[in-house]
C-alpha cells in the first residue's frame, strides 16, 4: 500500500464516527451507530409527515439517524441545490430549522435526494409539492390560466 493510500484511509477512518447515522430524537448521540435509520421526510410544525403544504406555512426536512448528509434539491425537475458540487464540497445538517414557504416564489414540485456522506449511496429520497394562490394552484398556473382566459375576452370582443 502507497504511504498516500495509508493516510487517505486513516482519515476515513478518522473521519467516519462523526459522519456515522445517530438517532437523536432518542438522545442516543453519544452511542453513535446505534440509533434508528430511516428514509428523507418533509414534516410541518406539528412533527406531521407531509408530502403537501400551502404556501406560507412552515416545513422542515431530516433524515432520521443522520446529522449530515449530500443533499440534492430539484424544483420541477431543475436541479437547484447540490451540496456535492458545491464550492467547496460540503454536507447538508439535517434536521433543518423550520423554513416558511413564500408564496409565489417557493411554490412547485420538489424533490430531495439524500445520500450518505461516508459511502455517497443514496439513503432515499422525498417530494414537497408547495401549493399556493387560487385553489392551491402555483402562481405559474394561475398566469397561464389567466393569460387564456384574457386571450378568451379579446377573441369574444372581436366576434
Amino acid at each position: 500500500m502507497r504511504n498516500l493510500d495509508y493516510a487517505q484511509m486513516r482519515v476515513n477512518e478518522a473521519l467516519r464516527p462523526s459522519l456515522t447515522p445517530t438517532n437523536r430524537r432518542a438522545g442516543d448521540l453519544g452511542r453513535l451507530g446505534l440509533g434508528q435509520v430511516g428514509g428523507p421526510r418533509f414534516y410541518d410544525a406539528s412533527g406531521n409527515t407531509i408530502t403537501t403544504i400551502a404556501c406560507g406555512q412552515s416545513y422542515a426536512f431530516e433524515v432520521p439517524g443522520y446529522t449530515n448528509i449530500w443533499l440534492t434539491v430539484m424544483k420541477d425537475g431543475v436541479t437547484t441545490y447540490d451540496s456535492a458540487t458545491q464550492v467547496p464540497p460540503s454536507t447538508f445538517s439535517v434536521p433543518m430549522s423550520p423554513y416558511q414557504s413564500i408564496c409565489g416564489t417557493d411554490t412547485g414540485h420538489y424533490e430531495v435526494i439524500a445520500r450518505d456522506p461516508v459511502t455517497g449511496q443514496e439513503i432515499g429520497r422525498a417530494t414537497l409539492d408547495i401549493t399556493g394562490g387560487l385553489f392551491g394552484l402555483s402562481s405559474s398556473t394561475m398566469l397561464v390560466i389567466g393569460g387564456l382566459g384574457l386571450a378568451f375576452l379579446v377573441m369574444r370582443k372581436r366576434k
